[in-house]
């Protein structure tokens, strides 16, 4: 069974009538100005064999490991030209007095956020976005986000319960980027895999995290 946690992310609404699961999500400029990122959720990034929706209900199932991603700044600005680096704290905390020995976490590439500036958003139908969401060819004048954030480590790192691995997370503005993208950015959700120490993807609860970054100049 696949879960999707931490359902209610800042900026996002999830729109079930669209068949692929789309997610739209804002950016943060003012409500005037306000543009939209959609995002084609990438299949199996999160995954739980238990039928819970909570770290509580979780436990009392019996529930093992927890897997989480803790971020300690909640915004990052950017300049653009620039490049922002922000630490990704990837932590097994043990749900049990028996916890697995390890879990396997790795972060994935961003795949399927589209980012809108404020202008191209207001020019474009919400079908047109979605179809670009849907088949990967972007907009003219659109940026795909993935193209704006990588990782210092995308292998599986096996973490001890009660450890923590730190990634770090680059995220470059490009410094063509027009004058009107300035005051506007959007929220990433990190996308992790996560299996326990046999490689059982649907054990682990999983507790992703998210960042907003904001072009400043």
């Amino acid at each position: 069974m696949t879960k999707i946690h931490n359902k209610k992310l800042l900026f996002a609404a999830i729109l079930p009538t669209i068949a692929t699961a789309v997610i739209i999500a804002y950016l943060l400029a003012s409500p005037t100005q306000q543009a939209s990122a959609a995002q084609t959720p990438p299949p199996q990034v999160t995954r739980l064999g238990y039928d819970v929706e909570t770290v509580d209900s979780y436990i009392a199932k019996g529930g093992k490991s927890i897997a989480k991603v803790e971020i300690p700044v909640k915004q990052v600005d950017v300049i653009r030209g620039s490049t922002a680096e922000v630490d990704l704290h990837l932590k097994h905390i043990a749900a049990s007095a028996s916890p697995f020995a390890s879990v396997n976490v790795k972060v994935l590439p961003l795949k399927g956020y589209t980012w809108y500036p404020a202008s191209l958003a207001s020019s474009t139908t919400f079908e047109q976005r979605v179809q670009a969401a849907e088949t990967g060819n972007l907009i003219p004048g659109s940026v795909d986000l993935g193209s704006l954030v990588t990782f210092s480590e995308t292998n599986s790192l096996a973490i001890g319960a009660g450890n923590e691995h730190i990634v770090k997370m680059f995220i470059t503005i490009p410094k063509n980027l027009p004058d009107d993208i300035v005051g506007q950015g959007a929220f990433i959700n990190i996308p992790i895999e996560v299996t326990d120490d046999s490689g059982n993807p649907d054990t682990v609860f999983v507790q992703s995290g998210g960042i907003k970054f904001q072009v400043v100049g």
